[in-house]
């Protein structure tokens, strides 16, 4: 699925190729400098479980330049969502595609029936924040914990 978002970028659905491998891995590390490098075999498992948004520069024949994704968690209690990953490249920031991607995501999360969908974002990036708070995103108080698992720290 792609739809237009502009004269010059389309929004799509699941729809990462071994094209896009190397645009993946930088848009990674740009979130985390330290983010190891993956494979489509590792996106294909994501998109079976999830939804990953992509923004793509119709004037460079398609690049990827931005991207976001869905994770759907099945609770006893509700169907809901986590956004992770929510990046675009440095060059076209400030254009409103990390908006369009997120707006893209709540949408997803809304037509598949979700009672919520929750994301993190740290608290030193403050244009992100900005844009999460401006789409309806409410911060909570409770307290988030993490496990590493097997020394993967």
């Amino acid at each position: 699925m792609s739809k237009q978002t502009g004269d010059n970028f389309t929004i799509g659905e699941n729809d990462i190729t071994q094209a896009d491998m190397a645009d993946i891995n930088f848009l990674l590390v740009q979130l985390n400098p330290k983010a190891q490098k993956i494979d489509l075999k590792k996106v294909k498992v994501v998109m079976r479980s999830g939804v990953i948004m992509s923004v793509r520069d119709k004037n460079k024949n398609g690049q990827l330049i931005g991207m976001g994704t869905l994770l759907i968690v099945n609770k006893l209690f509700a169907l809901c969502g986590t956004i992770e990953d929510v990046v675009v490249r440095e060059e076209y920031r400030g254009q409103g595609l990390g908006r369009k991607i997120t707006e893209a995501l709540i949408a997803k999360s809304e037509a598949l029936g979700m009672r919520f969908v929750d994301l993190t974002s740290k608290p030193q990036k403050k244009v992100a924040n900005q844009l999460y708070a401006s789409v309806g995103f409410e911060k909570r108080k409770t307290n988030v914990y993490r496990r590493y698992l097997q020394g993967n720290k």
